[in-house]
């Protein structure tokens, strides 16, 4: 939708005006009246009648004022302050304050269920990080405790997840093989895992410290999308040879997998693939069965528990020949593990960055989701501390990385957790299989694992937002196929530092070519949209209107200067082009590059008889503008609110004799409406008269004179001057600085009727 150009309320044209008075200290002045008066919510009207006798404490004994009653707030009520500060770092003390039956109920249910479902997941997950399964439980006890404390979401599951083990084994195994015979070799490798998770953990409590939240922004959704999707089928391809008893090297390269699966074809072991198709087929029927009927939710979790104990007992019964996960360590993991390999360090730091950029964007999304459908906030940023602590506390622990899982949070959800002491249940039911009932799992097969994972990662397959983004917008799906082959075929940790290349490079891209428009003025009205929207738009000759809808810095400020040059041949009919307003509403900010292009244009501009006009930049803009000297340069009376009005002075004066020529015709131009003095029966009508919105203030309205059904009014609430109510309801001007408060005369154009309304000096 289109910005318009005179939409603004009292505080705005406040902040105009103030920050172009005279001189320093009237701006001080002002300011300070406006905010310890009228707390910067309507316009003060003797802010601009420079009487500052009457103007209130100075700002700085105000801000001394309250420095002092907050010093003592603090020290009468340090247990207060103390307390809500723990209670921010520390979530669980608020929920535990606050903690009832209806919740205990509902978490230990939700807890109960999600553990069912983390204890064969775990195990499955921590093979495709080409770890022990007895790592797997590891990372879904101490991290489930750990974020119990101090996580912001109430129904985040954490754990270990898919794509985060997927880029622990990518990042280990260019250092050792997972699957060497040599037990030292294996034992380096899960040290390696946890010293992994020690150093995400760091990143992530640091990244939340310094409240850099805001990085997960530069992942555009397209991009993460299409990186999942490649993830997840190198994933699900991973498990082949698990599910098929296929006996080749791991790797996360596309043709790399299918070429292996190609030549191990003939070597299939049938008994294990027979049994892998039978264990797949039933996950996905349960999980189909759990979806569909809301009666049956609970098969989604049932089914990986039943297929592992289903598969255990048929390969203890049967005996028979399918590859088996063995002896799993009994007891719980112990305090403190060796971290003795931090020579690793700064080879492991890129492959932990990138697990922190993954895992977050994926659990933040998800926690978020959660908290909109609870309606209540999170915080980003403690979200990271959460997290950070649950890595860094689950390495002590000899936990790999672990993350928020869309599966295990979805049931967490959908069975009723309340709080995140949820996953303290799901942790103790890891701690009681941890503890006494590992030696049941000996006979637990490979390839039902294999099925667990692969049931689980077709949930990951975004394919639909593949045809939704080649119908919506083309470029979406280019990035979304780029981060997609990018991962299927240069890796998944390649496929990651694509994504975040393509994101960061369409945002330059996007900064650094801003949406321009050229502006006209929509019949009957005082607004001014853009031309190609609205082809009816009137254009005015000699005049080109022209809207910047971006700040202005030193990277887009080349095109922008092009742009114009552009634009100097559209909306200026056949005459000769006079004037060129900049419609700056949208532009946010302007460093010093765009100032010193502001006066390479206006300098251009001069030489060929060109006038530059500025409309309605905002007061940070106005503020920098003005510290460049850049209003005495262009000169002040070229600035204005609206560019109606600035259209309108344009007009008038194209109709005055240029120095040197013999004038022109006013008869060849096609001025806007004039605008009309509004009668005091109009201001009386409707609910922003003067008697609905109180006595303390007036409604001056500006009419466009071929506008019949006043569609097009501007409004303006500001303070009620009793004694001159009639001036001001006749003139619809302000005090002029300087003055003893009586309405001044409208200035007037030299050379035409045209009032000077709309200009900001």
């Amino acid at each position: 939708m289109e910005a318009g150009s005179s939409g603004h309320g009292p505080a705005h044209d406040a902040g105009l005006a103030e920050a172009l008075l005279s001189s320093p200290e009237e701006r001080h002045a002002s300011a300070a009246r406006s905010t310890l008066v009228n707390n910067v919510s309507v316009l003060k009207l003797n802010s601009f009648s420079g009487d500052t006798e009457d103007a209130g404490p100075n700002l700085s004994d105000s801000l001394r004022e309250s420095l002092s009653i907050a010093w003592q707030n603090l020290c009468s009520q340090p247990v207060a302050v103390l307390g809500s500060t723990l209670e921010s770092w520390v979530p669980c003390i608020r929920t535990l304050r606050n903690y009832s039956f209806l919740d205990l109920q509902g978490d230990f249910i939700a807890g109960m269920t999600v553990g069912v479902m983390l204890i064969p997941q775990s195990m499955a997950y921590a093979r495709i990080a080409g770890l022990e399964t007895v790592y797997g439980l590891y990372a879904g006890l101490a991290p489930s405790f750990a974020y119990a404390v101090f996580g912001s979401s109430r129904q985040l599951a954490v754990g270990p997840v898919a794509l985060v083990s997927l880029l622990v084994s990518h990042s280990l195994r260019d250092y050792i093989d997972p699957e060497s015979p040599d037990p030292a070799l294996k034992k380096l490798y899960a040290e390696l895992a946890i010293l992994l998770s020690l150093l995400v953990g760091l990143i992530k409590i640091l990244f939340g410290l310094l409240r850099m939240g805001w990085i997960v922004r530069f992942l555009s959704h397209p991009v993460v999308s299409g990186f999942t999707t490649g993830a997840a089928i190198i994933i699900g391809l991973s498990q082949v040879r698990y599910w098929m008893g296929l006996r080749f090297p791991a790797s996360d390269r596309l043709h790399v997998i299918l070429r292996n699966i190609y030549v191990n074809l003939g070597h299939t072991h049938w008994p294990e693939a027979i049994m892998g198709v039978a264990a797949l087929l039933f996950l996905l029927i349960m999980k189909h069965l759990g979806k569909s009927f809301k009666g049956l939710h609970f098969l989604r979790v049932l089914g990986p528990l039943a297929a592992v104990i289903v598969g255990t007992l048929f390969a203890w019964l049967t005996q028979a020949d399918v590859r088996v996960i063995g002896h799993i360590p009994k007891g719980l993991p112990g305090f403190a593990p060796s971290w003795n390999h931090l020579e690793y360090v700064q080879r492991l730091a890129l492959p932990a960055l990138v697990i922190v950029g993954v895992g977050c964007i994926e659990s933040v999304s998800i926690a978020k989701a959660l908290a909109a459908r609870h309606h209540y906030d999170l915080d980003a940023n403690q979200e990271l501390v959460g997290l950070g602590l649950a890595n860094l506390i689950g390495s002590v622990f000899y936990a790999y990385p672990a993350y928020g899982s869309f599966t295990r949070s979805s049931v967490n959800n959908d069975t009723g957790a309340r709080t995140s002491m949820a996953g303290v249940f799901s942790a103790v039911l890891v701690v009681v299989v941890i503890k006494y009932l590992t030696h049941l799992l000996y006979y637990l097969p490979m390839n039902i694992l294999a099925s667990i994972v692969m049931s689980s990662v077709i949930g990951l397959l975004d394919y639909p937002e593949a045809l939704f983004l080649l119908k919506v917008n083309g470029k979406d799906f280019l990035l979304w196929m780029l981060a997609f082959l990018g991962t299927l075929f240069f890796g998944v940790e390649t496929g990651v530092v694509v994504s975040v290349i393509l994101s960061l490079a369409f945002v330059v891209n996007e900064s650094a070519n801003p949406h321009t428009a050229v502006l006209g003025r929509l019949p009957g009205t005082t607004v001014y949209r853009n031309l190609q929207q609205y082809p009816d738009a009137i254009t005015t000759e000699g005049v080109v209107i022209v809207r910047i809808d971006a700040p202005i810095y030193f990277a887009n400020v080349p095109f922008i200067k092009d742009t114009l040059r552009r634009h100097e041949s559209l909306g200026s009919g056949s005459e000769e082009l006079r004037f060129v307003i900049l419609e700056m509403t949208p532009v946010s900010s302007i460093d010093s590059t765009g100032c010193h292009a502001l006066v390479t244009i206006y300098t251009e501009y001069m030489t060929r008889g060109i006038q530059l006009v500025l409309v309605n930049p905002n007061r940070v803009v106005l503020e920098t503008l003005t510290r460049a000297s850049i209003p005495d340069l262009i000169g002040r009376q070229w600035f204005f609110v609206r560019v109606y009005d600035a259209v309108q002075v344009c007009v008038a004066e194209m109709k005055s004799p240029r120095p040197g020529s013999g004038g022109s015709s006013p008869g060849q131009y096609s001025p806007p409406p004039a605008i009309a003095e509004a009668t005091v029966p109009d201001l009386e009508e409707g609910s922003m008269s003067p008697s609905a919105l109180g006595a303390d203030f007036i409604s001056p309205y500006i009419l466009s004179q071929d506008n019949a059904s006043r569609s097009a009014v501007r409004h303006l609430s500001i303070p009620r001057p009793k004694k001159r109510k009639a001036e001001l309801l006749r003139t619809g001007s302000f005090p002029a600085p300087g003055t003893s408060g009586a309405p001044s005369s409208p200035k007037r154009h030299p050379h035409s009727g045209c009032l000077y309304r709309g200009s900001i000096f």
